[in-house]
């Protein structure tokens, strides 16, 4: 039956097409039998049904939650439902918030700090492109210097509100003038540029204004002459403001010197920030929102002041600990302001000994909190150790080789038997940073151990190899000589039996002459194992003259002769193979006889037996080795027979380590302990605590065990300590004062005005000085007089920070820029002095709920179409944009109803639409 809907703008009714919502009205409608007789019958898949029950339970517990008072686990129960829907429809929930966010990409050097404001389930993007102008001061030329330096003049200095005035003498230079300016607090900075005076703003994004007001001569009648002004007090007296014709005498004091605004934050002892917190700070010439971070330097926060002062006209200057706002202006007129103190919660820890425990770190401690640990340290902490025992004199026993094995590697160690335990610790420790293992000497030990400790930490010795004692027995110094022993086998014992059959010979030839005298004349190469050398043999030479010939050469040739009767003998000085003798007849008859029968003869080595092994030496030098050595010795020249038995004995030497297990190998112990009430077992010495929703780290110190001191964690707000002013952060500045001729005046400048019944007199004083100055005498003549003539203005506006993102200028606020795309919304915190684009980083959604079900998920239209009907409703899981802080029962309720009456529409159920919010609450509550 229809129901026709009359609105009236005046009572504020809906528009006739939009539903009007009605409450407590009955309407009894009948339908016709032809209606009535039609059976309608819709199938519903289970799956949607599901989603339609876990909508209604959802429902009820939040119904259930506003009438008994929120409920823990009220969250937990809508994710879970949720994650079943999310599964049911296919699309898997990714919960977004600001503490599930993953940032990724972000350059430190640019961005110091970014921080999620809002990010729905599922969400990323990525921000980049921005680009960051720094601001720049006003700069101006001040174009008629040389007209100022010629006349002299005035420069008037506009900065904001304030105007600070600058006497210019006539010859001074442009270089002096500049240097004058700086000197000054005057608000700008000067220099020259093209032989032309450059004045600029202090402060970066202010403006700049200057006045030049030059001199120019005009003849009148009186003019007037200036005696006994100290220009150390009174650095210039303006008479322009006269009609001259006076005589005066100016007497006074300057009494103050107008000061700025000021307002002290107080560091800490480092000259550091003591917490976080947001503040607006307000000047004369504006606000601006900026920030404090904990630990940053004092330096930091004052540039960032400063680098706003073109807003506010207030600066800051670092002064030991403080920081110093300071108006850019002074007198009565400068301000400054410090409101909307936003402070952050700190952390502090007390209670902690060092001696028991170092460092300790509170990972995270929810806001306004105060924890207490209370335990103790049960087992201490140890170093993996082994122990090398030296000698009673603190010696190396035995020279050795031997492997030093640690967490980071392992080196071969040599030690040299005799060498002090000393030099081997400081050779170890050398070599620590690849092995992980430092050494110390105690008393006669020397102790490896690990440099951390822990279970996870070993030092490993293992023997490479180790000098051999060597014991020889039965030598008869009558028989062999030069006994040596090239090797031995480990632990072994090896008997010599030997037998000679043949001694070594000399090579031998032999000359024969006649009657004492040679054969006849000849030239004759005589060679040995020494080299070869020519001998000449006259006829008739005697005998004993050929001898004395061949044995001159002895020592080139390795060849002595021996003369007996008509006979020489010539033998090599070489016994064995080795010595040979070589006689090449040049010219005429040198007849030999022996060895080859050609001039040539070789001694024989010497022939052995050893142990049943046959063995010829060289000459009578013989090297034996079999399976237990090697060894080297020579026989007695001409001996022949048993060679009485020489035994040869190794045993090893001393390596005496202790602490390692079979495999030579010790390990470290971890540190345990119990804290309230919770048994701990560290790594190594650092120890993870979680507790009453805060986590810690700590670490005991080397061999601590016992009870623990109670440390004491609490989370209060950060320390942000302002003084001066007012005491509730306002404060002003002060205009100076000077008595002059008995009026007292003011001024924010140096500058002061006196009527001295004739007409203004300006008395500007020396920069700084305060106290009487010296009488000046005015007295008139006649004659030229230099008066102020026309001014040129000139004025430069600085530059402000800018931040420009996708198209828009963004503005700061407290400090930070704030940046929404695709729906995420973040802020972010430049890097001190960053100007340019910043590099791309992204931010994206990173938890996930997840669910199963029972039923099998939709598909096909019906699963797309039921996901864009319950898309708001899946904003409820944590992190949504209707979860948390922004949780409300009124919406929460409004948001199930539209999604069950969406999914009505999909099963051919009744809609709730039509009906109130209060309606349908009301009907809830019977």
């Amino acid at each position: 039956m229809p129901i026709q809907i009359l609105s009236s703008s005046g009572y504020g009714f809906a528009a006739s097409n939009s539903r009007l919502l009605v409450e407590n009205i009955q309407l009894s409608i009948r339908s016709s039998s032809a209606t009535a007789s039609n059976q309608v019958t819709q199938t519903t898949d289970p799956s949607l049904a599901r989603i339609e029950s876990l909508v209604s339970q959802i429902k009820e517990r939040i119904l259930d939650a506003s009438s008994s008072g929120a409920s823990s686990d009220l969250q937990r129960f809508i994710d879970d439902s949720l994650g079943e829907i999310s599964y049911l429809v296919g699309s898997p929930l990714k919960s977004g918030g600001g503490d599930q966010a993953i940032v990724q990409g972000v350059n430190a050097h640019q961005i110091e700090g970014v921080e999620v404001l809002s990010l729905p389930d599922g969400a990323a993007t990525s921000f980049a492109g921005g680009r960051i102008n720094q601001a720049k001061p006003g700069r101006v030329l001040v174009e008629n210097s040389d007209r100022l330096l010629s006349g002299g003049g005035r420069l008037l200095f506009g900065l904001g509100s304030s105007q600070r005035s600058f006497q210019v003498r006539s010859g001074d230079s442009v270089d002096a003038i500049a240097s004058k300016i700086n000197e000054r607090n005057l608000g700008v900075r000067a220099s020259v540029s093209r032989g032309s005076l450059l004045i600029t703003s202090r402060t970066a994004g202010s403006s700049v204004n200057v006045v030049s007001q030059t001199n120019r001569a005009l003849f009148q009648h009186f003019t007037n002459e200036i005696k006994g002004q100290n220009d150390s007090q009174v650095a210039n007296l303006d008479l322009s403001g006269t009609s001259g014709g006076q005589n005066i005498t100016i007497t006074g004091s300057r009494d103050s010197i107008a000061t700025s605004a000021t307002l002290t934050y107080l560091g800490d002892t480092h000259g550091q920030a003591t917490g976080d917190a947001s503040f607006t700070v307000t000047g004369s010439a504006g606000s601006a929102d900026l920030f404090v971070s904990e630990g940053e330097s004092l330096e930091n926060l004052a540039a960032r002041v400063a680098s706003s002062s073109g807003i506010t006209g207030v600066t800051a200057d670092v002064e030991g600990n403080t920081v110093v706002f300071r108006s850019t202006s002074v007198g009565d007129s400068a301000s400054v302001s410090i409101s909307n103190i936003v402070q952050e919660n700190e952390v502090s820890v007390t209670g902690v000994n060092t001696s028991q425990i170092d460092p300790f770190q509170v990972v995270s401690i929810p806001d306004d909190t105060e924890i207490t640990l209370t335990g103790q340290v049960t087992q201490a902490a140890q170093s993996a150790q082994q122990v090398y025992h030296g000698t009673i004199d603190g010696l190396i026993a035995d020279t050795a080789t031997f492997t030093l094995g640690g967490s980071l590697g392992s080196q071969n160690i040599s030690i040299v038997e005799g060498e002090s335990i000393e030099d081997v610790r400081d050779r170890v420790n050398q070599v620590s940073s690849s092995t992980g293992i430092v050494a110390n000497t105690i008393g006669n030990d020397l102790v490896f151990e690990s440099e951390v400790v822990g279970s996870s930490e070993s030092v490993s010795i293992t023997l490479q190899s180790i000098a051999q004692e060597i014991d020889v027995t039965g030598l008869n110094a009558s028989q062999v000589s030069n006994f040596q022993v090239l090797s031995a086998e480990p632990a072994s014992s090896n008997t010599l039996n030997a037998n000679v059959s043949q001694t070594a010979t000399h090579a031998q030839l032999t000359y024969d002459g006649t009657l004492g005298f040679s054969q006849g004349a000849a030239t004759i190469t005589l060679a040995g194992h020494l080299g070869s050398e020519s001998i000449s043999v006259s006829g008739l030479q005697g005998l004993s003259s050929v001898r004395n010939a061949i044995n001159d050469k002895t020592s080139q040739t390795g060849v002595s002769a021996t003369l007996s009767g008509n006979r020489i003998t010539l033998k090599s000085t070489l016994e064995g193979s080795d010595g040979f003798i070589d006689v090449d007849v040049q010219s005429g008859n040198f007849n030999v006889n022996g060895g080859d029968g050609n001039g040539y003869a070789e001694g024989e080595d010497i022939q052995l037996n050893i142990n049943g092994n046959d063995i010829t030496g060289t000459g009578n030098d013989v090297t034996y080795t079999d399976a237990l050595g090697s060894y080297s010795f020579s026989v007695n020249a001409g001996f022949v027979g048993n060679i009485d038995p020489i035994t040869v004995t190794s045993t090893n030497g001393t390596f005496d380590v202790t602490g390692g297990d079979i495999n030579g190998t010790s390990v470290g112990v971890d540190a345990e302990a119990i804290v309230n009430g919770e048994t701990l077992v560290a790594a190594g010495k650092d120890f993870d605590l979680a507790i009453e929703g805060a986590e810690f780290a700590f670490s005991t110190k080397a061999d601590f065990v016992g009870t623990i001191d109670p440390i004491t964690i609490r989370s209060e707000r950060d320390d942000f300590q302002l003084f001066g002013g007012d005491g509730n952060g306002n404060a002003s500045g002060q205009n100076g004062w000077a008595t002059i001729n008995g009026q007292s005046v003011s001024s924010s400048t140096d500058s002061f005005d006196y009527d001295s019944g004739n007409g203004m007199i300006g008395v500007q004083f020396a920069d700084s000085f305060v106290g009487n100055f010296d009488d000046i005498e005015v007295s008139s003549g006649s004659k030229k007089r230099l008066r102020s003539s026309g001014s040129e203005t000139y004025s430069a506006r600085g530059s402000q920070q800018t931040f420009d993102y996708d198209g828009q200028r963004i503005q700061a606020d407290r400090g930070r820029y704030v940046l929404e795309q695709d729906g995420i919304e973040i802020t972010i915190r430049l890097a001190p002095g960053f100007s340019g684009e910043f590099d791309s980083f992204t931010v994206a959604a990173g938890g996930e709920i997840t669910g199963t079900s029972s039923e099998s998920p939709l598909s096909g239209q019906l699963q797309e179409a039921t996901k864009t009907a319950l898309a708001e409703l899946l904003e409820l899981a944590s992190g949504g944009k209707h979860a948390g802080a922004n949780f409300s029962l009124a919406n929460s309720l409004s948001i199930l109803v539209d999604a069950a009456s969406s999914l009505g529409q999909f099963t051919g159920g009744s809609s709730p639409q039509g009906k109130s919010l209060s309606g349908y609450l009301l009907d809830q509550s019977v």
